[in-house]
């Protein structure tokens, strides 16, 4: 069953979910029963843990943020931040806090570059003006909103790509749907 630190663990993470995922979770429940494990853990990519323990006849869920690999190019280190770390689809019209840190090899930030964005393959569409990070200095993040409003959204739209240049440094790009 667990330690009593884990089942803490685990009830502190516990989540309320939809009906729809309540009925996902049941056959989760019958499936650990058959094959008689009391927890099991699953990662999805790099993005997050999701482990589902058994409690008697209850079924506990518990995520874990696995933090982003950074992408290391000419001794600059671009580590991407939520929510693009970890999230691939976002509300149609919203606002998207793109943020990243970037760090010598060594770890000691560099607050000097200057990075862009583009959305498939471009600089953003208005509203968002310019395509340029901002800096700041005191989480040491760099920081550009970025406007959903211009793109297709919705059922059936196209996935868009977004890409995070550090000018001779590196880059990484996401793929993600606007809802």
């Amino acid at each position: 069953m667990g330690t009593v630190a884990e089942v803490t663990n685990f009830y502190s993470q516990l989540y309320v979910t939809t009906i729809g995922v309540v009925v996902i979770l049941l056959r989760i429940r019958e499936v650990l029963k058959e094959v008689n494990l009391l927890k099991t853990s699953l990662q999805i990519g790099s993005i997050a843990m999701i482990t589902v323990m058994m409690l008697g006849s209850v079924i506990i869920l518990g995520t874990s943020h696995v933090h982003a690999q950074a992408t290391c190019v000419n001794n600059l280190c671009l580590t991407p931040l939520p929510p693009i770390a970890n999230r691939n689809d976002f509300y149609g019209g919203s606002t998207i806090p793109v943020k990243f840190q970037l760090t010598d090899t060594a770890g000691h930030p560099v607050s000097t570059a200057t990075a862009t964005i583009s959305v498939d393959g471009a600089s953003p569409l208005p509203p968002n003006t310019g395509n340029t990070f901002s800096y700041s200095a005191s989480d040491q993040v760099y920081h550009y909103n970025l406007s959903t409003k211009p793109y297709s959204a919705g059922p059936g739209s196209p996935s868009h790509t977004i890409t995070i240049t550090v000018n001779g440094g590196p880059s990484e790009t996401f793929t993600v749907t606007f809802d």
